[in-house]
């Protein structure tokens, strides 16, 4: 296999997961002699595992963020210790995550989470719970971290999750924290906020068929903005209804060159020298 010249990172996939089963080491192959390289995200133990075991096949390109989903936080049990294993068992391991919060999936009628909790407000503070779990252990291997946010109600999540972020970086002054808000899908002000404190901002397909962020991406400097995929899910256009795949990435800078009235090549070699300023890529 011929590793093309990096191009662009595609900052959140999920080619550990078994939508992928099939042709997972094709579609990797595919991408990096694209020049495309990724971040494998783990949502569960398992997941986390086997992006870790995946990036071991390869000598640069594929790397992987270890994490426990908040949509997860009752069918899985976090373990610190096989976590701490994982990253320090592989130097491919350059993010905690995907963690955070996410309230839609507690709230939505059809949510089959609400129906295990009982009460709303059980499940939001087990979340926490998680989430400052994996704040630790952030700390702890001083990794960067992945965030997952999704709100039901005018950002509720969103403005949880600064709290708790503002209240660790008080108490823990020994961690540089820092990260990325995955698939933002928050306000300007809320994103004003996380750039205050260190993160970077993530954008996916979604802005490719909704112009509901072009006004928020031409704000943020590009040296703070990176692109992903989250694939499987959350096809850009003109792959919609397809399985997403990293190389959908170019899509997506694109769509921001587009946005912010740039040539398409500065926003492929600033989002990737943002990935490697974030994640201290090798």
């Amino acid at each position: 296999m011929q590793m093309g010249k990096l191009k662009l990172i595609d900052s959140h996939a999920h080619v550990n997961f078994e939508a992928f089963e099939k042709d997972r080491r094709e579609v990797i192959d595919k991408a990096l002699e694209a020049g495309v390289w990724m971040i494998n995200i783990g949502s569960d133990f398992e997941t986390s595992r086997k992006a870790t075991e995946i990036s071991q096949d390869y000598s640069n390109g594929v790397y992987t963020a270890v994490g426990v989903h908040p949509i997860h936080v009752l069918d899985e049990t976090y373990d610190e210790q096989c976590m701490l294993d994982l990253i320090n068992n592989n130097e491919k391991v350059i993010a905690v995550g995907e963690t955070g919060l996410d309230y839609f999936h507690i709230f939505k009628k059809e949510g089959k989470l609400q129906e295990k909790a009982g009460k709303s407000d059980k499940l939001i503070k087990k979340q926490k719970e998680l989430f400052k779990a994996h704040l630790r252990l952030a700390r702890i291997s001083n990794l960067p971290l992945v965030l997952h946010v999704r709100s039901y109600h005018k950002n509720d999540a969103y403005w949880d999750m600064l709290n708790i972020l503002q209240d660790f970086k008080k108490n823990f002054g020994d961690y540089d924290l820092r990260g990325v808000i995955h698939c933002y899908g928050g306000n300007s002000e809320i994103a004003n906020t996380f750039l205050k404190l260190g993160f970077y901002i993530g954008f996916t397909g979604i802005i490719t068929f909704s112009g509901d962020y072009d006004k928020l991406i031409e704000k943020i400097d590009l040296k703070k903005i990176l692109v992903e995929t989250d694939c499987p899910y959350l096809s850009p256009v003109p792959k919609r209804g397809q399985r997403n795949t990293p190389n959908n990435v170019e899509l997506v800078a694109d769509k921001i060159a587009q946005i912010k009235g740039l040539d398409r090549q500065e926003v492929y070699d600033q989002t990737t020298k943002n990935c490697f300023n974030l994640f201290k890529l090798i």
